[in-house]
């Protein structure tokens, strides 16, 4: 067993609530789920991780619920390259999915544990594959700055195929660009 390059520093539930449907047959069957995931890259190595878990309108299910898991965490960036191969231009979407499956895992857990005294039990809830296309990448800063001061990527001089810059304004106060 190797030590991950990932390591969390903090994790959340901000918000989380769920809800018993009456008249709806108790099922053990897992619950289909809606997921929102995001990675926003920091210059100074603190990154930050959020997950917006909210059970599908049509599943059938007897519980409606909602939940919002948010992390900081770490990577070390020489494990990172030797765990992960492939371009180093993809190793953002690599860490930002791996991360979004650690916050599923717990997600799911949250979502377990809050429900085991509802009517219906302990809402299980969909196993699922995150994949970096799954997750929307975010920073303050752009997409050349993120690569060469977050992950020592530098584009060579040919063209080369990048996740598109958009600006984004995400409060009143910040704009933060997708990458």
């Amino acid at each position: 067993m190797k030590t991950s390059p990932l390591q969390l520093k903090w994790v959340s539930y901000p918000s989380a609530s769920f809800e018993q449907i009456p008249d709806v047959p108790i099922s053990d069957a897992p619950m289909a789920v809606d997921i929102v995931a995001k990675v926003a890259y920091q210059r100074d190595g603190t990154h930050f991780a959020m997950m917006d878990l909210k059970s599908k309108d049509d599943n059938g299910a007897s519980l409606k619920f909602s939940l919002t898991v948010a992390a900081a965490f770490v990577f070390d960036l020489a494990v990172a390259k030797a765990s992960y191969t492939g371009p180093v231009e993809k190793l953002p979407g690599i860490i930002a999915a791996n991360i979004s499956r650690i916050l599923y895992a717990g997600g799911r857990e949250m979502v377990a544990m809050i429900t085991a005294r509802s009517p219906s039990g302990s809402a299980m809830l969909d196993s699922v594959l995150i994949e970096p296309a799954d997750v929307s990448i975010e920073s303050v800063d752009s997409y050349d700055v993120i690569m060469k001061e977050v992950f020592d990527y530098t584009k060579p001089d040919t063209p080369m195929q990048t996740n598109k810059i958009v600006n984004k304004t995400l409060s009143r106060t910040s704009k933060r660009k997708s990458i």
